[in-house]
């Protein structure tokens, strides 16, 4: 569920890297060609009052802040930190204050705090540092993404309600980027992101709340809730179960037990894609002074998402603008 990504080859380097930190004058060496090599990485430090968006290895964060237990708990499940915590024999309360520096951002609803952190006593290499994104969750912080890199910058895109993310790497005298955007769960590097995606979403629907939740056992649902036009909610859910036989067994006895269904046939096809699973229209009765709930649910194997709201016409609006993202999502992982 985490974006710690990485192999024993690179934990095992990162390692390395904390345990051989440079001296002072080895370090004002670096500095100085960090400093001719940024001339060409347009790295913009923000002055104002707003949060930061714009983070280097090679300047101090404008705001930092210190590192709460909840967020230190979330980094411990990086595999690199915990080796290294466990060659030092350390524990989640002896973290060393100068391991990470840390920057509170946005990158959804206003009332989530999340964090940037980077990595100063660990994972520094010459031209690299180790960078971690924290988001907020009810239950704590979690690590959405996990990299080595020069630069990391929030763009004012956003994909499934987060901001998107670049990262650059100076070399050679050019530097080198990657995008990456949310796929509901995590920050995955060069994810597709259909042009009408996210113009709809900014332009249609506003992101409201981003939670996550149980279905059953250990199977997680990640839901985003947005308002549209006159003030009116719709959520869009996604959850993952360990089979195709698992999930289509939960929408039948759980999900649609109580409710009315409509229609339900194979999705149509996207563009020249091949139909992407199953598609039902259905609607909950209302419950005590509630309204009823029109449901439009896609089933794609394990997968299962759906689009509800008090208002039908929401719900297939919805669907035109989410649509093209989850078949990029569905392309991507085939």
């Amino acid at each position: 569920m985490l974006a710690t990504q990485g192999t024993d080859e690179s934990v095992h380097s990162m390692n390395l890297v904390r345990v051989m930190s440079p001296k002072p004058w080895i370090f004002n060496l670096l500095l100085i060609s960090f400093l001719v090599i940024s001339a060409n990485a347009q790295i913009t430090q923000k002055t104002d009052n707003t949060e930061q968006m714009s983070f280097s290895m090679e300047f101090p964060f404008d705001r930092p802040v210190a590192l709460g237990e909840a967020a230190k708990k979330a980094l411990v499940t990086d595999r690199s930190i915990a080796d290294a915590m466990k060659d030092d024999q350390l524990s989640i309360e002896t973290i060393p204050k100068d391991w990470f520096t840390a920057s509170e951002v946005h990158l959804g609803p206003k009332g989530e705090t999340d964090l940037v952190v980077m990595g100063l006593g660990i994972s520094l290499g010459p031209y690299i540092a180790g960078f971690w994104v924290l988001r907020q969750t009810p239950q704590g912080y979690e690590i959405v993404m996990a990299t080595d890199t020069h630069d990391l910058t929030l763009l004012d895109t956003s994909t499934n309600g987060l901001r998107d993310i670049e990262t650059g790497l100076p070399t050679g005298g050019q530097r080198y980027s990657d995008t990456y955007r949310f796929d509901g769960r995590a920050y995955q590097k060069n994810l597709p992101n259909p042009a009408s995606s996210d113009s709809e979403e900014q332009r249609i629907f506003k992101p409201k709340t981003i939670a996550d939740g149980v279905v059953k056992d250990d199977v997680w649902f990640h839901r985003g809730t947005w308002i549209g036009p006159n003030k009116k909610e719709v959520s869009v859910v996604t959850s993952k179960f360990k089979s195709s036989d698992e999930a289509v067994k939960w929408v039948n006895e759980t999900l649609l037990k109580k409710a009315k269904i409509n229609t339900r046939k194979p999705m149509a096809q996207f563009k020249d894609g091949p139909a992407i699973g199953e598609r039902i229209v259905a609607v909950l009765p209302a419950e005590q002074q509630g309204e009823p709930l029109t449901i439009l649910v896609w089933a794609e194997g394990p997968t299962v998402r759906e689009i509800y709201s008090v208002s039908p016409e929401f719900v297939f609006l919805a669907e035109k603008v989410f649509l093209p993202h989850y078949y990029a999502l569905f392309q991507a992982e085939k």
